[in-house]
């Protein structure tokens, strides 16, 4: 008997550590959630304010000008961005944490697949067609501007497109890192 009221026992320990880990699972990753709106919500709120102060910008430029043109290429590829958050962030909300771990796995893995190839290729090609957009304003820029603010431009984009891409890389690389967090959690 006495054999019994220890396998009991130990039985019951094991429901409670599991219900607890369970528990633990399901807090974590509503912080993971809550911390990823948040990125999202940021991210959004700066490509939107930037689109707006560049639709502005376009809307005073007289048309059929290189900063016309440079202007809706820039425009264009912030906007796509936008698009493909807003996206993101909408596939983040249909994530399901209180679902059976296989199948939160399987969509946490699908929503960081999405998020890998926004960070990578959407945003790369988004900043590559930004800095065509502004290269294309350069030479009016150099027409128009006095000289000393046109060098502080070109000095600016010499140290801005670097740096952009430092922090674009660390995003991108943080991810990945939250998402092996996850994924091992849940394993």
């Amino acid at each position: 008997m006495k054999e019994f009221n220890d396998i009991q026992s130990l039985w019951q320990q094991q429901n409670t550590d599991a219900s607890h880990n369970a528990t633990e699972l399901i807090e974590m990753a509503e912080q993971q959630k809550r911390r990823s709106i948040k990125k999202h919500r940021a991210g959004i709120l700066t490509l939107s304010i930037t689109s707006l102060v560049l639709i502005t910008l376009w809307l005073i430029t007289p048309f059929n000008n290189a900063v016309a043109y440079g202007l809706t290429i820039m425009i264009s590829a912030l906007i796509t961005r936008i698009v493909l958050e807003v996206y993101s962030y909408m596939c983040m909300n249909k994530i399901d944490i209180t679902e059976v771990a296989s199948v939160y796995k399987k969509q946490i893995s699908a929503f960081y697949k999405l998020r890998k190839q926004l960070v990578t290729w959407f945003t790369a090609l988004a900043v590559i067609a930004y800095i065509t957009g502004f290269a294309i304003m350069l030479p009016v820029f150099k027409q128009t501007l006095p000289i000393w603010f046109y060098w502080y431009i070109v000095i600016f984009l010499i140290i801005g497109i670097p740096l952009s891409a430092f922090f674009l890389i660390r995003q991108a690389r943080n991810e990945i890192k939250d998402l092996k967090k996850v994924l091992s959690q849940l394993d």
